[in-house]
């Protein structure tokens, strides 16, 4: 892919559908404690969300986004699967609002029994390899196990500069013993903040051709994503993106000033019960708390970006115009 995407001013779905992206945070335990994320993320200082207090926030976030073509719901922690009552809360939001996609962005650490016995409920699954802590040949199990039972996965290698080889070693396992699609994943130095390990050439190179290069796989059940492409609104010259991750590599992950619609294509919802635009910019754009009240400002135009970089793969798949 070429890096020269200065003749755009629209960064937009490519066929893709129109659904409403939400990451939900349902606690900060993790079974994991990587170096590259911060403890915020994994430390267990915030309970599970209350299974029995969600119900008026599904039916809101439904009847203010039937507009969509579906919800798509994407549960992550922490680690979504150590939650004892995550089952409850899949069936649940499905009991609410039945046109959602259920999403659980995981470790993939669970012992096959647990995936044989719970995957059932999920529509898609999201496994992060991290190098420091992954029982590699358990996560290939548990992979094929979710592909046994037409459940839509995708899997990203948390690409380490402190663990190069053996994410490398991680990628290849997984490629050979699975049918899964697999991507490797530029990371920050510390996982929220902006700064982005210090590759070099070579690697970036290296995830560049995995990226771009990666074997096309049938599957019976396809993993919900948003295309994207660049565009011109006057010449209507424009260039797809294969894979969002990619921008930050390619350094084409810069949008400052841009209109971006975070709050209309995605929202967060915290383990603390705020409910905030986007997914991990825009830090302090709360625009309700569903523990504290039932009145939320739902997002009705798109807002300015004023960030230099992005680095969330979910806010980097979000429309945006200049």
């Amino acid at each position: 892919m070429t890096n020269d995407i200065s003749f755009a001013d629209q960064f937009i779905f490519h066929k893709s559908p129109d659904f409403l992206f939400i990451d939900w945070d349902i606690g900060n335990t993790c079974n994991f404690s990587c170096s590259y994320c911060a403890p915020f993320i994994h430390d267990g200082s915030i309970p599970w969300v209350d299974v029995n207090k969600v119900d008026n926030l599904i039916k809101q976030i439904r009847d203010n986004y039937q507009y969509k073509e579906f919800r798509l719901y994407n549960l992550l922690g922490g680690e979504p699967t150590a939650y004892p009552k995550l089952p409850q809360l899949i069936k649940k939001i499905k009991s609410i609002d039945p046109n959602t996609v259920i999403r659980i962005h995981t470790n993939g650490s669970r012992t096959p029994r647990y995936w044989k016995e719970n995957c059932q409920h999920m529509d898609e699954v999201l496994i992060s390899c991290h190098p420091e802590f992954i029982n590699v040949k358990t996560t290939c199990e548990n992979i094929n196990i979710l592909i046994e039972n037409n459940v839509a996965i995708s899997v990203m290698v948390a690409m380490s500069i402190n663990s190069w080889d053996k994410c490398l070693d991680i990628a290849n396992e997984v490629l050979e013993k699975t049918n899964a699609p697999i991507s490797m994943k530029p990371l920050q130095k510390v996982l929220g903040f902006e700064d982005r390990m210090d590759y070099t050439t070579e690697q970036e190179q290296v995830i560049t051709n995995w990226n771009y290069n990666s074997i096309s796989k049938d599957f019976k059940n396809n993993f919900v994503s948003r295309k994207m492409k660049w565009k011109s609104s006057t010449t209507g010259k424009e260039i797809r993106v294969g894979n969002v991750n990619q921008l930050i590599v390619d350094n084409t992950n810069h949008w400052k000033d841009w209109d971006c619609y975070i709050g209309l294509d995605s929202l967060f919802i915290r383990s603390t019960g705020d409910i905030k635009v986007g997914s991990d910019c825009n830090p302090d754009y709360i625009i309700g708390n569903y523990l504290e009240s039932n009145d939320v400002t739902w997002p009705t135009k798109p807002i300015k970006c004023n960030y230099d970089s992005c680095f969330c793969g979910a806010d980097m798949a979000t429309r945006k115009f200049k």
